[in-house]
């Protein structure tokens, strides 16, 4: 597990990195460089890669219980996240799902 965490990194043992390379895990999978592209090859399927997107993060397949019941009680939702990578794999999830969405970052002007 270390190897695979430090190998996106420099050779020197780093633990500023592996800290971000743990975040990133506990977010979502397809934030570690290439993993999502491994865990996709075999995907034949729309669904079969939505699904791969819903199993590759906790948050996710929480993600995706919450928006079914706030979606039925005609409820909106914001949802925070510290990596930008993360909101775009909720984007794309969004999109698949059909559910309209604004995103609020610091780069979107106002």
């Amino acid at each position: 597990m270390l190897a695979t965490l430090s190998a996106g990194g420099s050779k020197t043992f780093n633990f500023n990195n592996i800290d971000m390379q743990l975040r990133k895990c506990c977010n979502h999978l397809y934030l570690l460089k290439g993993v999502e592209e491994e865990l996709t090859k075999h995907c034949r399927t729309e669904e079969d890669l939505f699904k791969k997107m819903l199993e590759g993060s906790g948050k996710m397949i929480l993600l995706d219980k919450f928006i079914d019941k706030y979606r039925s009680d005609k409820h909106k939702m914001l949802v925070f996240s510290q990596f930008k990578g993360m909101i775009d794999v909720i984007k794309e999830y969004l999109i698949i799902k059909g559910i309209r969405y604004e995103i609020l970052t610091g780069s979107i002007s106002s």
